[in-house]
């Protein structure tokens, strides 16, 4: 269930390059207004949810005491969203967390060696990256930065910040900075 949902993340940045004028309108606000509002209902409802010590499903037993991994992705995709330069990055960005990381925690949990877990998640990002050059126009340049960038962000372990966070952060500073 946690894969299917890291999966569905990939929806968020097609629907706000796509729609989300649209569906902003019907509230009256802008797309990035709404985004903004997402993020902060997202923190709130973490908050709230870490200061009562509950767990909501599909969720692991230590997250009843730090922020979720699910709250991290939320929150790192509206931030990918409202920062990226464009869909041409957002999206592939979101796709390398959503499909790239399962894809290595499924070769992790069958016990495959740790070198070609990360093979397979560089070759899966070039691949989503690639087709952003082909049909979003993304840059080459990212292509050759981006998958290694966020393959390698995935695999520090630290307890204060999730590797769906830094999956998505990490390429997020260098294709806003270089």
């Amino acid at each position: 269930m946690r894969r299917f949902i890291h999966m569905l993340m990939s929806l968020v940045p097609v629907v706000y390059f796509a729609w989300g004028h649209t569906v902003a309108s019907w509230f009256g606000i802008t797309r990035e207004a709404l985004i903004t509002l997402v993020i902060i209902v997202i923190a709130v409802l973490e908050g709230i949810r870490l200061s009562r010590g509950m767990l909501v499903f599909g969720q692991r037993d230590y997250e009843k005491r730090q922020v979720s991994a699910f709250a991290w992705g939320g929150l790192s995709i509206g931030l990918v969203c409202l920062f990226a330069p464009g869909a041409d990055t957002a999206i592939p960005i979101v796709f390398t967390c959503a499909f790239s990381d399962p894809l290595m925690g499924e070769m992790r949990r069958h016990e495959c060696h740790g070198v070609w877990v990360a093979a397979v998640g560089v070759l899966s990002a070039v691949v989503i990256w690639s087709l952003g050059v082909l049909f979003l126009g993304t840059s080459w340049l990212w292509v050759c930065i981006c998958p290694i960038l966020a393959v390698a962000a995935e695999y520090p372990r630290l307890r204060w910040v999730d590797d769906n966070a830094l999956m998505m952060l990490i390429p997020l500073l260098a294709v806003s900075f270089i």
